[in-house]
């Protein structure tokens, strides 16, 4: 549930990050100006997940997962919005680079309770329900966002939603039966 909370969250801002710097950073003639911008944003988002899948272990081996999934989805339902609201590009690759690294994070913590808790037997069905929920949980968010936010990108009420989802997420990773798992 915490990793299929952030990827509706993710699909949100990745249709925003696009509206934004097709629509809002650049002229409509400049489409390969928004092309690389849009690339710059994505690459924040891939040096995110890199940089979860080197620290995620060690942390959640000090730590704990459902804590250090907290920490890094409080720290993007922070970072991410205000990074989208301030229209600056390098804050928009730094909100990509929390979002990336946040659902490395919880994708990791995920994996690892299916593979610890799920029997054999079962497995390769629970992680092919799993992939199809997480799938359509990204296209929910994408659907969300082009259906609700202006063409320009500028949607304040999304960046607080997402902010919310963000939260409410790492909140309920910290309950007693996910520390205690």
């Amino acid at each position: 549930a915490v990793v299929m909370a952030h990827r509706v969250a993710f699909g949100a801002l990745l249709v925003d990050a696009l509206l934004i710097v097709r629509n809002t950073l650049h002229p409509v003639g400049d489409t390969d100006g928004a092309l690389g911008d849009f690339a710059l944003t994505a690459a924040g988002a891939s040096v995110g997940s890199l940089l979860a899948a080197v620290a995620a272990p060690a942390m959640m081996g000090r730590i704990g997962s459902s804590r250090w999934s907290a920490v890094t989805l409080f720290v993007a339902a922070a970072v991410a919005p205000l990074g989208f609201a301030s229209l600056l590009l390098p804050l928009m690759a730094l909100a990509s680079l929390t979002m990336g690294f946040a659902g490395q994070t919880v994708k990791i913590a995920g994996d690892t309770v299916l593979q610890s808790d799920i029997a054999d037997e079962y497995r390769g069905r629970v992680f092919s329900l799993y992939d199809v929920g997480l799938n359509v949980c990204l296209v929910a968010g994408i659907c969300v966002a082009a259906w609700t936010i202006p063409a320009d990108g500028v949607a304040p009420a999304l960046w607080i939603a997402v902010s919310a989802l963000l939260a409410a997420t790492g909140a309920w990773s910290l309950r007693p039966a996910a520390v205690r798992g």
